[in-house]
């Protein structure tokens, strides 16, 4: 019980803190969006775009967004999120996606680095299987600004891999984290 009770108290100052705090405040360029949104193989649900909507505007506040996106497994939370991360590329920021596997890693690279690639944003992977050449290349990439968007597993959290303009981290954790 007194261990719950400190963490809770470290939890209401750690918020506490964090509410005090500004972030940067982005902009959304609709057409933009609309054109990126039209490389989707498929239509945003109703749901999707409600969160879409709440997600812009904790973007557009200077608020710090701190948001859990929650729904059953196919329901296109990822989808959700790279739009997230599309809006906060456009805005000059880079934007980490972490994932709790290579192979789901892999995934939202392959999904996500063709929808980019008509916008000119660079996309990497970078996982624990990623070579030493490539990852100094990256993380050199990353350090310049010159990389715009990463999706990795626990190896974006290594102390060798830094950003220069890291805006958004988008976790997908599918109960491993």
């Amino acid at each position: 019980k007194a261990g719950i009770k400190a963490m809770s108290i470290d939890l209401l100052k750690l918020y506490a803190e964090r509410e005090k705090k500004r972030g940067s405040r982005y902009h959304i360029d609709n057409y933009l969006e609309e054109e990126f949104q039209q490389y989707f193989p498929y239509k945003a649900t109703d749901d999707q775009i409600k969160c879409q909507k709440e997600i812009e505007a904790d973007l557009m506040s200077d608020k710090i967004m701190d948001r859990v996106l929650v729904g059953d497994v196919g329901y296109g939370k990822t989808e959700v999120a790279m739009r997230a991360a599309f809006d906060v590329v456009s805005n000059g920021y880079q934007v980490a996606m972490l994932a709790p596997t290579t192979i789901l890693a892999e995934q939202h690279y392959r999904s996500l680095a063709p929808l980019l690639e008509p916008f000119g944003i660079s996309c990497a992977l970078l996982t624990a299987s990623t070579k030493a050449r490539e990852r100094r290349a990256l993380n050199e990439h990353l350090r310049s600004g010159e990389l715009s968007l990463v999706i990795g597993t626990h190896a974006l959290l290594s102390p060798d891999v830094q950003y220069q303009n890291l805006g958004l981290v988008v976790t997908d954790e599918q109960h491993r984290f």
